[in-house]
């Protein structure tokens, strides 16, 4: 064959290898560009998860937590002339609950609406992972209830140093260290929780790197005893 027709197959080949290889690269960039795509979006889905997966279990414990003083809303005295001083203090008192259960419904919102994310990215699955901890915090709120319940029964004539209304005190109340065994269920199926969730992110350990589990021990074993030393064990 001629000389100049040789060349022109050799151009025509070049050209398709040419346009294969581009293709090739173009799907292969394109492949590689989706899974960072999708890596990136479970990193901020996953974040944002865990992230309120502890604002509920932090809302959670302070929704059941002692009532201070200084966090009652006295009645003016024209209204306060209506009351007994008991039913002052449940009022009081439950307002401030009901506001704490407010917070934690808040705070269930966003998590609800994060888990939500999580689902629509990573699969129907992503559900069991949370579904212990929001059966602890579904039992913190009943426990709330229950005292609410309480002050609100104002056929019972009830006061603050009533023996029902300390015994629904004493069960809901978390103890100073969250010792008490529904706080530690919540803990616990938070971390089980949050370990399950990590594993989207490429890691085993909840801890990280910051300090080594010895370490990590003798710190908590610190706190745990200047916390004794403010009850005064």
């Amino acid at each position: 064959m001629p000389f100049a027709d040789n060349l022109a197959i050799a151009k025509d080949i070049f050209l398709v290898v040419g346009t294969i290889t581009t293709m090739s690269l173009g799907l292969y960039g394109l492949k590689v560009w989706k899974r960072d795509l999708v890596g990136k979006e479970t990193y901020a889905v996953i974040r944002e998860l865990i992230k309120h997966l502890h604002k509920v279990s932090k809302a959670a414990n302070r929704a059941r937590g002692k009532v201070h003083r200084y966090e009652h809303v006295l009645m003016e005295p024209e209204q306060a002339k209506h009351f007994t001083e008991n039913e002052q203090w449940r009022l009081a008192e439950a307002a401030v609950y009901k506001e704490r259960v407010v917070d934690l419904g808040k705070s269930l919102v966003l998590f609800e609406d994060a888990l939500l994310e999580a689902r629509i990215l990573l699969g129907s699955s992503i559900n069991a992972a949370t579904l212990v901890f929001q059966a602890n915090i579904s039992q913190t709120i009943s426990r709330v209830n229950d005292y609410l319940d309480l002050l609100y029964d104002h056929h019972l004539g009830l006061g603050e140093d009533s023996q029902a209304v300390q015994s629904a005190q004493q069960a809901m109340y978390p103890w100073d260290d969250l010792g008490d065994e529904l706080s530690q269920r919540i803990a616990g199926a938070r971390e089980n929780a949050e370990l399950a969730l990590l594993r989207y992110l490429h890691r085993r350990d909840i801890r990280g790197t910051v300090l080594k589990p010895a370490e990590a021990r003798g710190e908590l074993d610190k706190w745990k005893q200047i916390t004794r030393n403010r009850r005064g064990d």
